[in-house]
């Protein structure tokens, strides 16, 4: 891998084709509107992009602007896989196009143009014409579009075009006449080239690798099926060793979830970084954000914006650090390759293990009929954790003499079931016409079965499991475990900084961790079974699979129990709705006064006798005579809120004793919100 790429950890996708200007001027073209980009808002772009932490800009913007005086990578958008009118190609006195321009498809506004026989000479000049201005406008490389478009020419395409089969290969040869054409035009530099979505042409031959720098994935899970889909091509161009760069269409409408986890499955996939459509949004996202970057082998050092939201990665790098932007706020992903996550002044959010993430398991399947008597074979639905996998499935091996290999991929390391369902079968006998389970496997560990849930089956007399027209249900730990065997991280070190910081291992139950506190408030995090072992501090909150836990007992939590213990006694810090009502408030930023009045008020205490008498019951321990009331009393009637006196209340000695706060800030507290 060059240099270049191995720095790069964050790129922008400019293309302009949904990019407003002042609202709605536009120029036109088949399909859809191009923007009319003049100069001085490219200026903006490239001015946004130069002073920003971002690597590498994808940009179609067609003006003689030259920019020469930069340091960043900036390469041009060339398609040259449909005709959009992006090339000054003159009509005939028909109004026809030369016959090397196809028909025309319109699909949406991003999704339109003309077919083109790209194999033609005259495409060629075209685009080496394209390639020369850029060029002495001062681009760093090209971006290829629609190399996939070989689609327009495939046998029953939906344009009619005439069918060629070798399409993939005419143009696998074009895009390698690309690359030495541009090669030829620089001595000094590396151009890079990068191709959109050629996953198709490089299964179709694959010595293309070798005539390209990075590819595009221009699909996340705003514009793909399912997350296994996303994952199953992904792994496709691992396969070939190709540097992806992840793209998603339409994220910016998404919310920060979605981009998580796009950026969870691309962060699981070696040598790719993940970014979505800010270019849609014009040069102000480039300012505001979300930014997102990925740590790299040369560059395993990242840090993101001062201010907006930053989203950080460590890839698949070791050792990276990754540091948060100090008025920014920030969000931590990676799968903990011995990493250091550096929070800011706001809320940050640490998911830093492979527990949370989408790292692939594989479940294997050998499945049989029986021998004699078959009417009708069974069928079977597979269902992991309540999601079915496979559907009505035909079993037509019989046993003893072939077997059904089924192989299912996880994306997710907690595995809590799997669930077969038979149906369908018809025998002569109901001992007959059965599915056989001859083994199943998770990650290579053959899983017990004999403890399995069976209706309408089990063992039968030589110890195979089988069911006829029932179910089948494997529950067991040693599903988790088998998943779990193929993560292979090292420790984390989370330092969150100010605000209401969030350490997530929602992948991990507490079952399955120690938890310790240092007297400097560091939270160690250690599990053999997940392999987790962490140092936590200036962290708030701790969330797991089964549970919450606020951790600030110098902060909002240890504010929250003070009041539950003052107001409604010790028992109610065991109550983790009250709990979580508590840190709500506090951490909208309510103050101790108000959010310890309006507990008094849930209380029922609205006197100021009422008052005072709740307040002593549940810090002393005893009923309040009149005279223990009075100087209490007299504190409210001379101006002293109700929330300032249960605040003095829920800070004495006797409160804190009580609820045993020197305890809870061991373990901290739990909380539902």
């Amino acid at each position: 891998m060059s240099s270049i790429l191995s720095n790069i950890k964050s790129f922008v996708y400019q293309t302009g084709l949904d990019y407003r200007l002042n609202g709605n001027s536009y120029i036109s073209y088949p399909g859809g509107n191009i923007p009319l980009n003049p100069i001085s808002e490219f200026n903006d772009i490239v001015e946004a992009f130069v002073s920003s932490t971002y690597d590498l800009l994808i940009t179609s913007n067609n003006s003689n602007l030259s920019i020469n005086n930069h340091q960043k990578t900036i390469v041009k958008y060339i398609d040259i896989g449909r005709f959009f009118e992006q090339f000054d190609i003159n009509r005939d006195s028909n109004g026809n196009y030369p016959d090397f321009i196809g028909k025309y498809e319109y699909s949406n506004e991003n999704n339109a143009g003309y077919s083109v026989k790209f194999w033609d000479e005259r495409w060629f000049n075209l685009i080496s014409q394209k390639i020369d201005e850029a060029l002495a406008q001062g681009y760093d490389g090209f971006f290829l579009d629609d190399v996939s478009k070989t689609s327009d020419w495939t046998s029953g395409n939906k344009l009619g075009n005439s069918s060629i089969p070798d399409a993939e290969i005419r143009m696998s040869f074009l895009i390698e006449r690309i690359r030495k054409y541009i090669d030829s035009k620089s001595d000094t530099k590396h151009l890079l080239l990068i191709l959109n979505d050629p996953i198709y042409i490089i299964e179709k031959n694959p010595a293309l690798t070798k005539y390209f720098d990075l590819a595009m994935h221009e699909a996340g899970l705003n514009s793909t099926s399912s997350k296994l889909s996303l994952v199953n091509t992904l792994e496709k161009y691992e396969k070939y060793g190709v540097s992806i760069l992840g793209h998603d269409w339409f994220a910016g409408k998404s919310d920060i979830k979605t981009l998580l986890d796009n950026l969870r499955i691309y962060t699981e996939i070696s040598d790719s970084i993940f970014s979505f459509n800010t270019g849609f949004q014009g040069p102000e996202i480039l300012r505001s954000g979300p930014f997102i970057q990925t740590a790299r082998e040369l560059s395993n050092t990242i840090s993101g914006f001062s201010t907006g939201i930053n989203l950080l990665s460590t890839g698949s790098t070791t050792n990276s650090t990754l540091n948060g932007g100090a008025d920014a706020i920030n969000y931590f992903i990676g799968s903990g390759k011995n990493s250091v996550a550096i929070g800011g002044s706001k809320s940050d959010y640490f998911e830093m293990h492979q527990s949370n993430q989408y790292a692939i398991g594989y479940i294997k399947l050998l499945l049989s009929n029986s021998t004699t008597g078959v009417l009708s074979p069974p069928k079977i639905t597979i269902k992991i954790d309540d999601q079915i996998f496979i559907k009505d499935k035909i079993i037509t091996p019989v046993y003893g003499k072939n077997v059904e290999l089924l192989t299912i991929k996880i994306p997710s390391n907690s595995l809590q079931n799997i669930l077969i369902v038979v149906d369908g079968a018809r025998s002569i006998n109901q001992d007959y016409s059965c599915i056989q389970i001859e083994e199943i496997s998770v990650n290579g560990k053959s899983i017990d079965l004999t403890k399995s849930v069976f209706t309408n089956g089990g063992l039968n007399n030589i110890g195979v499991p089988y069911s006829y027209n029932g179910t089948v249900s494997v529950q067991s730990s040693s599903l988790t475990d088998a998943l779990l065997s193929n993560t292979t991280y090292g420790n984390v070190t989370c330092i969150g900084g100010a605000g209401i910081d969030t350490a997530d291992y929602s992948g991990v139950s507490t079952d399955d961790v120690t938890l310790k506190v240092d007297e400097h408030g560091k939270w160690y995090v250690k599990s053999t079974r997940c392999k987790i072992d962490d140092v936590v501090s200036e962290v708030e909150r701790l969330n797991f699979s089964n549970k919450a836990i606020a951790i600030d007992l110098k902060g909002n939590a240890g504010t929250t129990a003070k009041i539950l213990g003052a107001v409604f006694g010790k028992e109610s810090i065991g109550n983790k709705s009250y709990v979580g009502i508590g840190l709500h408030y506090l951490d909208a930023g309510w103050t101790y006064d108000n959010l310890a009045a309006l507990a008094l008020d849930a209380a029922g205490a609205k006197t100021n006798d009422q008052i005072v008498s709740l307040l002593w019951k549940n810090v002393i321990g005893t009923t309040a005579t009149a005279n223990d009331k009075a100087p209490y009393i007299a504190m409210l009637e001379n101006g002293m809120t109700p929330g300032a006196l249960a605040h003095f209340a829920a800070d004495t000695s006797f409160n804190t004793t009580n609820i045993n706060l020197t305890g809870l800030a061991l373990t901290g507290i739990e909380y539902i919100l």
